[in-house]
């Protein structure tokens, strides 16, 4: 990221509401799980794309 982007993102980090919905985030994300399987059913390249 840019200088000028990453503080940007840090003052919008320090907003009252944003720490607060962060704050409620963390523990709904810390319970997801670590690996998710997915498989393509269609596409560019794979056989049977149209």
């Amino acid at each position: 990221m840019r200088p000028i982007r990453l503080q940007r993102v840090a003052i919008i980090v320090s907003l009252p509401a944003v720490r607060e919905a962060i704050a409620k985030a963390r523990p709904i994300i810390a319970g997801f799980d670590n690996r998710v399987e997915t498989v393509p059913v269609s596409g560019l390249g794979l056989q049977g794309a149209k």
